[in-house]
């Protein structure tokens, strides 16, 4: 019986020493999940290296950065419409002065929908009606990038009539350092939130 003790006891502080020494990586799912994505083209055909295709592929927790040489700005093709981000992600531009993504006057820019308002069924009076955001927390961080010129105009679907640059329905969201200027729309040429917690500061503009 002894033997049997002495040995139970060698396989258990085996395995406490296999698991304290292995590292957190390979034991949390998210960090083996989590990846990072390099713009590095300043087009918009959805082409591997461009923003759109950076946004589409991406998956929840990711992060998407710019190559150190870019600089210039990002003209959204009309056809494909505004940048959609429907996922918990991080985008770190290289600066709101080096990196603009412009909508031409014709498209909206960004929408940020994390909470599922895509497929809501809910009305979108309702989902624009200022309350706290229904989501479980998960957040969309932007910074250093410059939002222009977005346009969108509708007298008939709310959602296509607000939010000329931005708009973020049913998500927490936060811009750090960006710009957002030149937008279009019945109202919040800007930027528009609805069902959401919105954060914006910037030095940018100095």
């Amino acid at each position: 019986i002894a033997r049997i003790l002495r040995r139970t006891g060698a396989i258990a502080a085996t395995i406490l020493l296999l698991v304290i020494s292995t590292p957190l990586s390979l034991i949390s799912p998210a960090g083996v999940l989590a990846d990072s994505w390099v713009v590095t083209s300043l087009a918009d055909d959805g082409s591997e290296g461009t923003l759109r295709y950076a946004i589409d592929n991406s998956a929840e927790g990711d992060t998407i950065t710019f190559a150190s040489e870019l600089n210039g700005t990002i003209y959204l093709d009309t056809e494909m419409g505004g940048l959609v981000i429907d996922h918990p992600l991080t985008i770190e531009g290289p600066g709101a002065h080096r990196i603009s993504i412009d909508g031409g006057e014709e498209t909206r820019v960004l929408v940020i929908a994390v909470g599922g308002f895509l497929s809501s069924e809910a009305s979108p009076e309702a989902l624009l009606q200022v309350a706290p955001a229904q989501t479980s927390g998960d957040v969309v961080q932007v910074s250093g990038l410059t939002f222009c010129n977005g346009s969108v105009y509708s007298d008939e679907e709310i959602f296509d009539a607000v939010g000329g640059n931005i708009l973020v329905a049913e998500s927490y969201a936060s811009f750090e350092d960006c710009i957002i200027e030149g937008g279009t729309a019945i109202g919040g040429g800007g930027i528009a939130a609805g069902m959401s917690c919105l954060l914006y500061t910037s030095d940018a503009a100095d």
